[in-house]
């Protein structure tokens, strides 16, 4: 890779994986990650490291060339185009983990690799991103919900899960009907990093579902199905984005502040730790592996600084 970054797009003349594009580095490296979320997010990524490089895409990019040097003008790229710290840690995880299938597949030999090893991302912390929502603000997105339609029907029961257990958005629309059950209220699934958990679900959410299932019937398949034009239930169930857009359309609605999918996750885990449920427990109920990040998600502090500012004066 040239040492200048921006350089002008290459020809397809020197494109480095014409011949062999499926088995680069950057593949080899996606393929080995397990969720597809992850393999479309960091690849993403590694997009647009090949675009500083002058590159249509990490498919083309002629990673056998990147050194230390390289690496190190990404990283001061990402700063200086005010990347928060964490994100060029995710940049340079994606690099190193590139570089690594190279020297696997033996395009780079063992001192380049470990020199690029040696990059470290700048130091640095950023305000999480996010927000908690208030009790007020997520029973107006339920009530957007008209549940005497099937589509409302299905937005509220999935809305509800998301704010009463917590889960990230690819979990909730893997579920299966089978890995429900109503009598123990609870859904098995498999999150993220391959782990199996039991969510238990609270009543309201339990009612939702029922109201959905009238409508949906019992086929096996998908809990949330798509849902046509006609109110045709699909056999197909709905994709991550689509829990995006839905989110979005019923906060316009509800007329709301913005929010995302992941911060009714954040709601849910503040809620918890306001009512002073062991943070242990906490972790269970995220799914999380490490109880740091568990922590992060915890806004009360955030409530606690605005009421003092709130009531401070010198008056």
């Amino acid at each position: 890779m040239s040492a200048l970054i921006d350089q002008p797009q290459p020809s397809t003349a020197n494109l480095v994986f014409a011949h062999d594009k499926s088995h680069g580095p950057s593949v080899g490296y996606l393929l080995s990650l397990r969720s597809k979320t992850s393999r479309r997010v960091m690849g993403s990524y590694l997009n647009r490291v090949a675009q500083m490089f002058g590159y249509a895409n990490h498919l083309d990019a002629h990673w056998q060339k990147m050194g230390r040097d390289e690496v190190q003008l990404v990283m001061d790229k990402l700063l200086d185009n005010h990347r928060s710290p964490n994100t060029a840690r995710v940049y340079l995880s994606a690099i190193k983990g590139v570089m690594r299938e190279a020297w696997i597949q033996k395009r780079i030999d063992a001192e380049q690799y470990e020199r690029i090893k040696l990059v470290k991302a700048h130091r640095g912390q950023r305000l999480p991103k996010g927000r908690r929502l208030l009790d007020e603000e997520v029973k107006a997105l339920l009530c957007a919900c008209d549940l005497k339609t099937v589509r409302g029907a299905r937005d509220a029961a999935l809305l509800g899960i998301l704010a009463e257990c917590g889960l990230r958005r690819a979990e909730v629309v893997s579920i299966q009907l089978k890995d429900v059950n109503l009598k123990t209220k609870t859904i098995r699934l498999i999150g993220k990093g391959n782990k199996e958990r039991q969510v238990f679900v609270p009543p309201l959410s339990i009612k939702h579902i029922q109201t959905w299932l009238s409508f949906r019937g019992e086929e096996p398949g998908f809990l949330f199905n798509r849902v046509w034009k006609g109110d045709t239930i699909s056999e197909h169930g709905l994709s991550d984005q689509a829990v995006l857009f839905l989110l979005k359309e019923k906060v316009g609605q509800a007329c709301i502040d913005s929010c995302a999918p992941h911060d009714l996750r954040r709601t849910f885990a503040t809620k918890l730790f306001e009512l002073n449920v062991d943070p242990l427990t906490v972790q269970k109920a995220m799914g999380h592996a490490s109880l740091t990040t568990t922590q992060r998600y915890d806004r009360r502090n955030d409530d606690e600084v605005a009421r003092v500012a709130e009531a401070f004066s010198y008056d």
